[in-house]
């Protein structure tokens, strides 16, 4: 099972940003990785809410969108 620990204070931006510059080669350029990037928010619908903050409920045990 794989376990991310999102902060929930970052916005989905902010948040695959991070996790992109953490994971993606350090061979790529930085505009390499911010294109590859916005092509998962593109491929994951998540343009529409790039500054929205990610947050978690600790009752459901689920992330979920806090606008």
């Amino acid at each position: 099972m794989q376990a991310d620990y999102l902060l929930p204070a970052m916005t989905v931006l902010e948040t695959l940003t991070y996790a992109g510059r953490l994971r993606l080669p350090a061979s790529m350029s930085d505009e390499q990785k911010r294109v590859k990037i916005m092509q998962v928010l593109r491929c994951l619908g998540l343009v529409d809410c790039l500054h929205t903050r990610v947050g978690y409920d600790t009752h459901l045990s689920r992330l979920l969108l806090v606008r």
